[in-house]
């Protein structure tokens, strides 16, 4: 199994955070504010919310490039975002972009392979597809101190990506991760065979505008029996809510970060998380209430706090199942503790 390594430097040895933001597009129904106003526009009404975190990753849910045009087959949407808008996410020192998504392709294997080359070229690290099944499977480790985080990036299967879209990475076949029974227990294995603590494992599944399907439930019980510690689930362009499974969180989805389409959804919130991690597991994971709906933030999601911000979050623990965690709500955050 392959491995990319992030090696963390700063900060306390002993304690590693980890942001993760939900899908993620600049440009499409905002091209013209952007234009206007700058790549920066839509991060603006964030706040703070991921400036203390080590590692930035997001759901990059589009191909970035410039020669690679979209695909002709049938799909209703397809994107394709500007190498210049990495830009912005360099400025906000954003780490990690995972790929494994249903829009990786939009500008086909040109468009992935150019996707990677402008990701590598800002030294940011891109996970979940590649030219190849092997690529495509590479994990990322992160090491800071005596502590190894591993993050396994995957999508849920879908007959049209496969049959039509060739979307799926194959021995020989570029696309993304798919993920399979036999691939995530070997995967998991190899990891901890390298000394890896913690295993995240982040899957792009379900449906759009629509609650946990059974599909993600039964996916959600594999990848917990196959040892991994946490899952940070994302797709349905809205939240969903956050489950225990055998003591290990799942998050179902945690919406959309910055997604610049039109607004969609009947729910308004995205819920962006960062985990808090020792070398003895995870100890606490802050969760950010964040306004998405683009027909009310016009494309500036905005970071919820005082009151609206405490009701978001009664919202989400309330059609949530946590278990044994430990909840609070701040005038800014939701904190879970073991």
């Amino acid at each position: 199994m392959d491995i990319q390594e992030y090696n963390v430097l700063n900060g306390e040895k002993d304690h590693l955070s980890i942001f993760f933001g939900g899908d993620t597009l600049l440009g499409n129904a905002a091209k013209n504010i952007i234009k206007q106003e700058g790549y920066d526009y839509p991060f603006l009404k964030l706040g703070e919310l991921y400036k203390s975190a080590d590692v930035r990753v997001v759901n990059l849910e589009t191909p970035v490039c410039e020669n690679a045009s979209r695909i002709t087959l049938e799909k209703k949407y397809k994107y394709k975002m500007s190498p210049n808008a990495l830009n912005v996410f360099e400025k906000h020192n954003f780490n990690i972009f995972l790929l494994a998504n249903n829009h990786s392709t939009d500008c086909g294997m040109e468009g992935l392979e150019e996707t990677i080359d402008h990701l590598n070229s800002k030294k940011m690290f891109a996970v979940g597809a590649g030219s190849n099944l092997q690529e495509a499977r590479r994990a990322i480790v992160i090491n800071k101190g005596d502590i190894k985080v591993g993050i396994l990036n995957y999508m849920n299967y879908k007959p049209y990506y496969d049959e039509t879209l060739n979307h799926y990475a194959s021995i020989n076949h570029g696309g993304v991760n798919l993920i399979s029974e036999e691939l995530i227990k070997d995967d998991i294995k190899n990891l901890r065979l390298n000394g890896v603590n913690i295993i995240i494992v982040s899957i792009h599944w379900g449906l759009n505008y629509k609650p946990i399907t059974n599909e993600q439930r039964q996916l959600a019980k594999l990848i917990i029996e196959a040892g991994a510690d946490i899952i940070v689930g994302h797709g349905s362009h809205q939240y969903q809510p956050i489950n225990i499974i055998q003591g290990k969180p799942v998050f179902y989805s945690i919406g959309n970060f910055v997604f610049n389409t039109p607004g969609r959804s009947p729910l308004t919130y995205g819920f962006p998380i960062t985990l808090h991690i020792s070398k003895n597991g995870l100890n606490k994971v802050e969760i950010f209430p964040i306004l998405t709906n683009n027909r009310i933030v016009n494309y500036q999601p905005i970071h919820l706090t005082g009151l609206v911000g405490v009701s978001a979050l009664y919202e989400l623990y309330a059609n949530s199942n946590l278990g044994n965690f430990l909840i609070t709500k701040l005038s800014d955050r939701g904190l879970m503790y073991l």
